[in-house]
């Protein structure tokens, strides 16, 4: 399943790929559409008092449980709290894209920041390439 410019090249297979054509046609949000393959996206403006378990509730109000297999949370030690910003992947390009356009815009229910979600995509696309960072940052952070 490819994705030539910023369409969906697959053939209403399925109500998931339905669903991502209608909320595409219906976007008039300020991020912009994810061009090209996707599988991970940065999401920002996260109220600095959110919690991973409170980041992994708010996904799962728009999206099914199954959809995503890794969410990322920095931490910042020194203020308290987290970056600000995270990072999902999901195991296919549909449930990112869906996921696209059900976070951008959305205004958090968790924490205190009243700024609304902002959604791009990631520099580190896929779980594994992910999971290397997560560890090689971590192993640093250990060294210091």
């Amino acid at each position: 399943m490819g994705f030539p410019g910023s369409r969906v090249t697959v053939g209403f297979g399925s109500d998931e790929e339905l669903l991502v054509e209608t909320l595409r046609s219906n976007y008039c949000g300020a991020d912009e559409i994810p061009d090209g393959p996707v599988l991970t996206l940065m999401l920002r403006n996260v109220p600095r008092d959110m919690t991973t378990e409170q980041l992994v509730a708010e996904v799962e109000e728009v999206l099914p449980k199954g959809s995503y297999d890794f969410i990322y949370l920095p931490q910042d030690m020194r203020r308290g709290g987290n970056v600000t910003f995270a990072f999902v992947n999901f195991v296919d390009e549909v449930s990112a894209l869906r996921a696209f356009f059900l976070l951008s815009g959305r205004v958090w229910r968790s924490g205190s920041n009243v700024r609304p979600c902002s959604v791009v995509t990631s520099r580190r696309q896929g779980l594994s390439r992910n999971l290397a960072h997560c560890l090689d940052r971590a192993g640093r952070l250990r060294h210091r």
